[in-house]
């Protein structure tokens, strides 16, 4: 599949002026970015490179995402955390005329099924504690979102659950992440689709564009969720223990208001992924299960 999403010679030139092109194409599973993986030559070898361009329609939210996520890989490559280094971006509407960032290719696979699955969760697991335990005080993440203010309809939504109203003081004058549990660097996006694996490790955590600061159960809601649709509840059950084990003092105790924020996000998306009614319809199956058993959790309250 040909790909049209960026001028490929104006890629290049921001790169290298003398390279020559020697593929483009399409790479699946992107959401809200179109990415592309380039291939060139330049004098002394051959290079490849991942460009990642950004809606057409409402630039200032996207080349706000963009400079965030550059400066977020930027801090990421300094603390020496696997992830892609940024060669090149447009937020400000200077170079490309949409947003778009560049980022060095990096080796590896997602990975949606595994025989060793003890083994895949927990490095899964402890990618994730890496990224919650980057010591906010000493590293400045000040221009990222906070993450109450991006899930607020969620949060409103969630919050019309008669079992909590009071829990949540129905005005969320309080956010959730005031209750329990420190502020934490939230991915935004935890799940295998974003992780790339190299010989049994994961070789890089991508696709930033969503991270934010805030409470660490929303990782973990979002983690528990994907895996539930990749692999089974076990696998699910598994990440929840051994983070705990790993973090122990991380409060769970309103994990099930967390579940249920990530149900509510994920309902008002799934029908735009693009995926075959079959699969859809197998993940809203296991989306219902999910949404009865947090349910069932709140009880206690």
């Amino acid at each position: 599949m040909v790909n049209n999403l960026v001028d490929t010679n104006k890629v290049l030139d921001v790169l290298d002026p003398d390279a020559r092109l020697v593929s483009i194409s399409v790479v699946p599973g992107g959401v809200t970015a179109e990415t592309s993986l380039i291939e060139y030559i330049t004098t002394n070898e051959t290079k490849k490179v991942i460009c990642r361009k950004f809606p057409v329609g409402n630039h200032a939210k996207y080349y706000k995402k963009v400079e965030n996520e550059v400066k977020l890989l930027t801090i990421l490559q300094d603390l020496s955390f696997p992830g892609p280094k940024v060669l090149f971006s447009d937020y400000k509407n200077e170079t490309f005329h949409f947003p778009l960032i560049i980022l060095e290719y990096i080796d590896g696979e997602t990975i949606f099924n595994n025989n060793d699955i003890i083994h895949y969760i927990g490095e899964f697991t402890r990618n994730l504690v890496a990224i919650h335990s980057i010591d906010l005080t000493k590293v400045n993440f000040s221009f990222l979102p906070n993450l109450e203010e991006l899930i607020k309809e969620e949060l409103s939504k969630v919050a019309s659950y008669e079992s909590i109203k009071n829990l949540l003081k129905s005005s969320l004058e309080e956010p959730i992440n005031e209750l329990i549990n420190a502020k934490v660097l939230v991915h935004g996006d935890y799940w295998p689709g974003n992780l790339l694996w190299l010989n049994g490790k994961i070789n890089a955590t991508i696709d930033w564009e969503d991270a934010c600061v805030g409470n660490p159960l929303y990782d973990i809601a979002t983690a528990r969720l994907e895996l539930l649709w990749a692999f089974d509840e076990h696998a699910m059950k598994h990440f929840t223990d051994f983070y705990k084990k790993l973090i122990p003092n991380t409060n769970f105790e309103y994990l099930p208001i967390w579940d249920l924020v990530v149900i509510e996000r994920k309902k008002r998306v799934i029908d735009t992924w693009g995926l075959d009614a079959y699969k859809v319809n197998a993940m809203k199956v296991k989306l219902d299960w999910f949404e009865r058993k947090a349910l069932n959790n709140l009880k206690r309250f």
